[in-house]
């Protein structure tokens, strides 16, 4: 579950139109969402307050292991509409699989800043199609763990750049996503159905393929690094089948590889294998999970083809590495909740890991 901060930010991509899914860093996101969530760790308590359209804070307490908090102010240039707890779109706030296609970018908010005790962020939309992104960590504690981090990207709907900074470690990046043709892809299909116009399987191939990369250097370690990944996902307007993505990552210099492939099963089940390998040292691992939604219940007078609204989510996941992950996110009158669990499934002695609790309130 996003923090309150992470909600505002993704609120303020949804404004301007900012299609996170079509950058290299996010091609992977389909899967993540149901395989690589974070349950909560103690207790964790949120609550925030919506001062005006243009200012916001939050206010956060963590028991885990120790008794720490923080503090968080959010301003923007503009009026940027968040709706309270008791009354948002759940799924607005979880990591959820599903398929975010933006072929038109909308202008809208000029810039936002987040600022907090020991986190801070900035964002500006210098156009439609360019944004800058600053973060910066600063730790009393551990002055090697402060560091700046700065980000342009560049989103035209058929290609997006990104170029980067980060001050620990001195390393620059860039990052670029490169979609196919939609309409080369279209033709194929249709070449296709005049073969076999009433085969299914043909239908179910229509979608988008993005190929992407990205190429880093560290002037402080004098050692940079390559990656490069492929993405395969069904689209609503080509295909009327059950939501489909397909990845796969490879990175030459460490020589490890990803495939993964999440589907949407049923309407409100979701699941989702992965397998990572390395060529060099032979070390392997297999990645299973599963996301079910969970809607309120319909009362008998309602019309029975309408769809309930998604009040949480059941996430769980089994690893040969990892081990067992479970999380159970949802909503209790005003307040949002989290409960999680790891286990280790390989320990005879303690195979709890972690159990956590987390609630979130603003208004």
């Amino acid at each position: 579950m996003h923090d309150f901060m992470s909600y505002c930010l993704r609120q303020y991509y949804k404004t301007t139109g900012w299609n996170e899914d079509n950058q290299y860093s996010n091609l992977c996101a389909a899967s993540q969402a149901i395989l690589d969530f974070d349950p909560p760790r103690g207790f964790n308590f949120e609550i925030s307050k919506i001062q005006t359209s243009m200012f916001k804070s939050s206010y956060t307490m963590n028991a885990s292991p120790i008794l720490n908090g923080s503090i968080g102010y959010l301003f923007t240039s503009r009026p940027l509409i968040v709706d309270p707890s008791s009354h948002l779109n759940f799924v607005e706030i979880i990591d959820r699989f599903h398929i975010n296609y933006s072929p038109r970018l909308m202008p809208a908010v000029e810039n936002q800043t987040i600022g907090a005790s020991s986190k801070a962020m900035y964002s500006k939309k210098f156009s439609p199609l360019m944004q800058c992104v600053i973060r910066g960590v600063s730790e009393s504690r551990m002055k090697s763990a402060s560091h700046c981090t700065a980000e342009l990207q560049y989103d035209t709907g058929k290609w997006c750049t990104e170029f980067s900074f980060t001050t620990d470690g001195e390393l620059f990046g860039i990052k670029g996503l490169y979609n196919l043709a939609s309409h080369t892809i279209e033709q194929v299909n249709m070449d296709l159905s005049k073969m076999q116009e009433e085969n299914e399987e043909v239908e179910a191939l229509k979608g988008e393929w993005s190929i992407g990369a990205e190429l880093f250097y560290g002037v402080r370690e004098r050692s940079g690094g390559v990656s490069a990944g492929i993405r395969y996902r069904t689209l609503p307007q080509y295909s009327l089948h059950s939501p489909v993505t397909a990845t796969y990552i490879f990175n030459p210099i460490m020589g490890y590889m990803s495939a993964a492939f999440a589907a949407q099963v049923s309407e409100d089940l979701s699941l989702c294998p992965r397998f990572g390998f390395n060529m060099y040292s032979y070390e392997s691992d297999l990645m299973i999970g599963a996301e079910w939604w969970q809607r309120e219940k319909i009362e008998e007078d309602k019309n029975p083809n309408s769809k309930s609204e998604i009040q949480g989510v059941v996430k769980a996941t089994i690893s040969t590495e990892q081990g067992i992950k479970l999380l159970w996110e949802g909503r209790y009158g005003k307040t949002l909740f989290g409960l999680g669990l790891v286990a280790d499934i390989k320990s005879g002695l303690s195979p709890i890991r972690s159990v956590g609790l987390q609630f979130q309130y603003f208004s």
